[in-house]
């Protein structure tokens, strides 16, 4: 599915995803005011990224957070002894309650977002939509495990930021 480029227009309506598809966790909500994006913005985008990759009649888990605590959970599930951008765990199970997909949670770190928004010389707000999309992406199977499959991952990586107006 190709989806056209939202204009940053009020007669434009984008559709927006049913709050309940995100089961949404804010540690760090003073984060997401300073990275420049909001709760409703963000469940909006996940509706148009779900247009994009075709996942229908699912959810996830969305868990933002600091450096401090992704280390915790780096350190545990990686073996690595530090911080990092996103983590994905993918479940890919039956709701009972919803009957929809649960993909899994993903956990962001809005320091690190920040750190690298610095280092690409980006906006956080793209740094912090290019973490959520590479995370859902984990969670719907995609790997980047050789060069060609990274390639084409970080291509759709950016058609989808571009989509978003983004990029």
């Amino acid at each position: 599915m190709k989806l056209k480029k939202m204009k940053k227009n009020k007669n434009v309506k984008r559709k927006v995803m049913n709050e309940e598809l995100l089961n949404f966790s804010c540690g760090k909500l003073a984060g997401l005011k300073k990275i420049g994006v909001s709760k409703v913005k963000i469940i909006s985008n996940i509706s148009l990224i779900f247009q994009f990759l075709k996942i229908k009649n699912s959810e996830f888990s969305l868990n933002i957070c600091g450096d401090a605590y992704i280390k915790k959970l780096n350190s545990r599930y990686r073996k690595l002894d530090k911080p990092t951008d996103v983590l994905s765990f993918r479940m890919s199970e039956i709701n009972e309650e919803t009957g929809r997909n649960m993909l899994g949670d993903i956990v962001i770190s809005v320091d690190t977002v920040m750190k690298q928004s610095k280092k690409y010389d980006e906006k956080p707000a793209t740094e912090f939509y290019r973490m959520l999309i590479h995370g859902i992406q984990h969670l719907t199977g995609v790997t980047h495990e050789t060069e060609r499959k990274y390639k084409k991952m970080m291509n759709e990586n950016e058609k989808i930021l571009k989509i978003l107006d983004y990029n």
